[in-house]
């Protein structure tokens, strides 16, 4: 980790939007068919839920993986204001904010990317099982 001049999209996700970045492009999308795949189960197997499951199914993992991305982008945003604070200071020169700043970016992409890709396929996990209840219960 000695070279962080190019780590995780260098500037873009410092100073521009954060649409730009390939990464956060990717974890919306996973985070966008987390969202899917919940309506989907929910959809699906809704006669063969309960009332907790439904908490559980759309709740926990449905919501909180929309809540989950949303954090991380005030979060992004917060460290955007940090990071123009700390280049109008430090003018010319890398200042070890700006390092700082990268890896708690890189940090929280990559948690998001973690916890997200887990909710997802333990949505896939249970689609599957209640594909499988519902063809022992017809």
């Amino acid at each position: 980790m000695n070279d962080i001049g190019n780590f995780l999209d260098g500037h873009k996700l410092l100073t521009g939007s954060l649409f730009r970045s390939k990464h956060f492009i990717g974890i919306s999308m996973i985070c966008l068919a987390s969202i899917v795949l919940t309506i989907y189960i929910l959809y699906r197997h809704w006669h063969t839920l309960s009332g907790i499951d439904v908490v559980v199914v759309g709740g926990f993992l449905g919501l909180h993986s929309f809540y989950q991305w949303w954090r991380a982008m005030r979060y992004y945003s917060e460290i955007q204001i940090l990071y123009s604070i700390g280049s109008r200071d430090e003018e010319g020169k890398q200042s070890p904010l700006d390092d700082a700043l990268r890896v708690a970016v890189g940090g929280i992409t990559d948690i998001l990317f973690y916890s997200l890709g887990m909710i997802f396929i333990a949505l896939g996990m249970i689609g599957g099982l209640l594909g499988r209840i519902d063809g022992i219960r017809w």
